[in-house]
């Protein structure tokens, strides 16, 4: 008999190299996978029985069944040895499992049944033909196709599902909101007299939805409301979903705010910050010059401070005043205050005043107001820190509002769990906001700041703290 030997990459590769050498009507009479692929043993039907005819058989006590492969039958006396010493060892301990081999009795038998199986598999293999036995791979190769395209059906339909989940869901909204407000108008009509509906009721889809936003950023009623006034103004004549409506909300939204993002102090002048304790006044007193220091130099600038009601209050300007090498001037009646600015205006390119905090009903208030009323062409700036009250913050500009303001310089960013009610303020007063701070740094702490950018911020500053998820409303 001639045997071939046949070394491929692969099974496939392997029997298309015997199907072209030996024919489709070859024999396997053996497999073997190596480091290099799997090895294929071949011969042709005719020489097989040519050779088992010339064979000399040997006696009853030497023949071996095909299925009496020397790798199978060693393995089967071993698993049969193990078996053996288990029911031995069991019958005197009872254990749980085998002493000998640490395996169960169920594992044992699973092992007898798989070298059983293997050693079928292994006999039906060599009496195959190469055409059964390609035949055999293309199907077992159909039937993984089959389970793949099953899977990928599988996970189809399930995209498929969550995204009708999710248009119900989007319809169910809709409908409660159209109902939230068909309740509410009904409800502020009065029961003879027939009103006109708001057009923002009309016009705008989801306006409860983009309220709630609204109010999860922060936002006060009064200004919600404008926003939504001026929103239906633009809505087109079609479907808008709360995707689609929420950025232009938040366009409109950035409309309204007053801004001043021309960095005014840069300019030169006379500029004097006002505000109530502890809204950090003197910190950007010392941000703002520490910046024209380093644009101009140290002889353009000059501070004051009218802080002499707390004890040691304006050392820590004088402090500032020695590091930038600028001068500083400490005014103790506010009857100087006017002339002193007017001399230091012609000497320096920028004069900035720093002012007490003081109560919001102190007497005193309207005095220093008075007097810095008086100082020809000087610019007040009302420090708001933003992580305040909306009532605390209204009544600081109501207090602060005879002085003329000019602008906001809006604080503690850093601090600020929403912005909602900065931006509100903003809205309310028309108080334009000239410059942020959201830190302690001298000078890098401070900046000037567009509408967009403050409403973006607002948005991050919820993200951040975690304190809803407005996009998901």
């Amino acid at each position: 008999m001639q045997a071939k030997k046949f070394t491929a990459p692969d099974m496939r590769r392997a029997l298309d190299m015997v199907r072209l050498s030996l024919g489709p009507d070859a024999m396997i009479l053996s497999t073997k996978r190596q480091a290099k692929g799997v090895e294929v043993l071949a011969a042709c039907e005719e020489d097989i029985v040519k050779a088992r005819a010339e064979m000399t058989p040997f006696s009853q006590d030497e023949q071996l069944s095909e299925a009496d492969r020397p790798e199978d039958q060693q393995a089967l006396n071993q698993i049969s040895a193990n078996y053996q010493s288990d029911r031995i060892s069991r019958s005197r301990v009872q254990p749980s499992v085998g002493l000998a081999s640490g395996k169960t009795k169920q594992e044992l038998m699973r092992e007898l049944e798989e070298a059983r199986q293997r050693m079928l598999r292994n006999k039906k293999m060599e009496n195959m033909t190469i055409g059964d036995l390609a035949d055999q791979i293309h199907e077992e190769s159909k039937s993984k196709a089959a389970a793949e395209r099953s899977e990928s059906l599988a996970e189809h339909s399930g995209q498929e599902i969550d995204a009708l989940r999710e248009e119900i869901n989007g319809l169910r909204a809709l409908f409660e909101n159209q109902l939230a407000e068909r309740v509410a108008s009904q409800q502020a009509l009065p029961r003879v007299h027939k009103t006109t509906k708001s057009p923002a009721a009309d016009v705008v889809p989801f306006k409860s939805t983009i309220g709630k936003r609204f109010s999860r950023l922060g936002l006060q009623q009064k200004a919600t409301q404008t926003v939504l006034a001026s929103l239906s103004q633009g809505v087109k004549e079609r479907p808008l979903t709360k995707e689609e409506l929420w950025p232009d909300a938040l366009a409109k939204l950035a409309h309204h705010i007053p801004v001043d993002a021309s960095d005014p102090v840069s300019s030169g002048g006379v500029y004097a910050l006002l505000g109530p304790t502890g809204v950090g006044k003197t910190t950007t007193v010392a941000k703002l010059a520490a910046r024209h220091v380093l644009s101009r130099g140290a002889s353009e600038v000059a501070l004051v401070t009218t802080d002499t009601y707390r004890i040691a209050a304006h050392d820590q300007l004088c402090s500032l005043g020695r590091i930038l090498n600028v001068s500083v001037t400490v005014i103790d009646q506010l009857d100087e205050l006017a002339p002193t600015i007017e001399l230091l205006s012609k000497r320096f390119h920028l004069v900035i005043i720093d002012t007490p905090g003081m109560n919001l009903n102190d007497p005193l208030l309207s005095e220093h107001l008075m007097a810095l009323n008086q100082v020809k062409g000087i610019k007040t700036l009302l420090a708001v820190s933003a992580n305040s009250q909306y009532q605390m913050m209204r009544a600081s500009v109501h207090a602060y509002q005879k002085a003329k303001l000019s602008g906001c310089v809006l604080t503690k960013l850093d601090e600020s769990a929403s912005l909602g009610e900065a931006m509100s303020l903003l809205m309310e007063a028309g108080l334009p906001l000239t410059y942020i701070t959201d830190g302690q740094s001298v000078p890098d702490d401070i900046d000037c700041i567009k509408a967009h950018q403050l409403v973006a911020r607002s948005l991050n500053v919820i993200k951040e703290h975690k304190l809803d998820q407005v996009a998901s409303v």
